[in-house]
């Protein structure tokens, strides 16, 4: 989980926060405040 949140702040330094690293789309701001270390717009069980 710790991995997950440094590079969340990574991609916060980088402005890259938010963003799907597969699609570059928004992720919605109600999936980041569930899980703010989100990397894709939906969970990989989805």
């Amino acid at each position: 989980m710790l991995e997950k949140i440094d590079a969340a702040l990574e991609r916060i330094k980088k402005g890259t926060y938010g963003k799907c690293l597969k699609t570059g789309k928004d992720i919605p701001q109600e999936r980041l405040k569930e899980e703010p270390w989100a990397e894709e717009r939906a969970p990989a069980d989805q």
